[in-house]
């Protein structure tokens, strides 16, 4: 199936997008950077159990799909409802097990309130996970994979219904909680925090927090007995009453240890996302401006595996344990708003830089990434969701809507 339709930003997007659409337009460099890497804090001990936090999805996006036993959940884009793609039998059904239920009113198990107030979806150790606002609060709410046993766990961060901004990471019995876009286009000086929130009781506390104007904290990610976590900053630079260019920096990746309750700092260079594959010791991460590198943990070097280019820079990562994931999405999409071009992509490599195919994502509004049976991305039009079989990543050239139609369930 080929799939070209028409870019559809929403409106938080969107203002994401004016606030930092010519950051790296106008300072993309494209050298090989100066590397510095903390290798003494690269040590991520035991990863048993890291399937759990989910790290291959795309950090750079909201969490809309979500990994489960046999199959995802996602939420749909009309409106706030949790459905249930079964791989095995290829249906999409909602997340509602109540006898007799037509699902298509809001008493429906599937139904978790107004779009604008919900948004994201995790599936952690047999539990769903997502945030209603409710008083102006994002609530960590839990249900069971029918949808039927719900229980609010935490009041999170102040929200006022952009809960994209809000994301999830999971480890142990906590979930640390981050704001991760509502101040990096604001002028006032503010505190940005990790949260560390217990599973149990609901207790809450910060284990991490920065101040400053136009911060965020991004791309959050378990490895072992650590937290990773990156930082960003932006800037407007003007002359008179010119218009200002917007620019930003990562100021670096860090680290934050379970054991010790320490963060450290792994790197300060310009890194605009990272992947840590434990099992074969090493560490990859994304220049802006220079490529993507890789550092042997052991030797403690590193070696530059593809440079970037004007259409291949900004880029995003993954890993699902045999393959790396490449994609320009988040670059390309600066690039259409401002040049009118998009010829976004997702790379297939192995670990040592060969890229195996090269797939088209023109026109795609996200593209999540996924573990190592399925790759998902999201069209508006599509209802949100495509795939793609992973069974035939090295050859695959095409997407596959989840659904054919348009899901909303409640009548209108």
């Amino acid at each position: 199936m080929k799939l070209n339709k028409k870019i559809l930003f929403p409106a938080v997007f969107t203002v994401f997008i004016a606030a930092v659409i010519l950051i790296y337009v106008f300072s993309h460099k494209n050298k090989e950077a100066e590397i510095a890497i903390n290798y003494d804090k690269l040590n991520v001990g035991e990863t048993e159990g890291d399937d759990a936090s989910q790290n291959y999805w795309n950090t750079d996006e909201s969490h809309m799909v979500a990994a489960a036993e046999n199959g995802y959940y996602f939420m749909t884009n009309t409106g706030s409802y949790i459905m249930y793609f079964d791989i095995e039998s290829n249906e999409v059904i909602p997340v509602c097990a109540k006898a007799d239920c037509a699902h298509n009113t809001e008493s429906c198990n599937a139904y978790v309130g107004d779009e604008k107030k919900v948004s994201g979806i995790y599936y952690y150790q047999g539990y769903l996970y997502y945030m209603p606002v409710k008083n102006g609060m994002a609530v960590l709410t839990r249900m069971d994979a029918s949808g039927g046993d719900r229980k609010e766990i935490a009041e999170l961060i102040p929200n006022e219904g952009n809960n994209n901004f809000i994301q999830l990471m999971f480890h142990g019995d906590c979930v640390y909680v981050y704001d991760c876009l509502s101040h990096i286009h604001s002028n006032e000086e503010y505190t940005e925090h990790i949260w560390e929130v217990s599973l149990n009781d609901g207790s809450k506390r910060s284990i991490y927090e920065i101040t400053g104007v136009n911060l965020t904290v991004k791309n959050v990610k378990s490895f072992g007995d650590k937290l990773f976590f990156m930082v960003q900053q932006s800037w407007e630079e003007k002359k008179d009453d010119e218009i200002g260019i917007a620019r930003a920096k990562s100021l670096g990746v860090f680290a934050y240890d379970y054991n010790t309750d320490t963060v450290e700092t792994i790197s300060e260079n310009n890194i605009n996302d990272y992947y840590i594959v434990p099992e074969e010791n090493r560490f990859y991460y994304f220049v802006t401006g220079s490529g993507l590198y890789v550092s042997d943990l052991s030797a403690g070097d590193e070696k530059l595996l593809m440079k970037s280019t004007d259409t291949m820079d900004m880029c995003n990562l993954s890993y699902d344990g045999k393959y790396l994931y490449v994609t320009n999405a988040k670059w390309m999409s600066y690039l259409t708003f401002v040049l009118d071009r998009d010829e976004t992509k997702c790379l297939v490599m192995t670990l040592d830089g060969e890229i195996v195919n090269e797939i088209e994502c023109t026109d795609f509004l996200s593209l999540y990434f996924g573990d190592d049976r399925y790759m998902f991305a999201e069209i508006p039009e599509q209802n949100g969701f495509v795939c793609i079989d992973k069974s035939a990543i090295e050859t695959a050239k095409e997407w596959t809507s989840v659904s054919e139609t348009v899901i909303d369930l409640i009548d209108r």
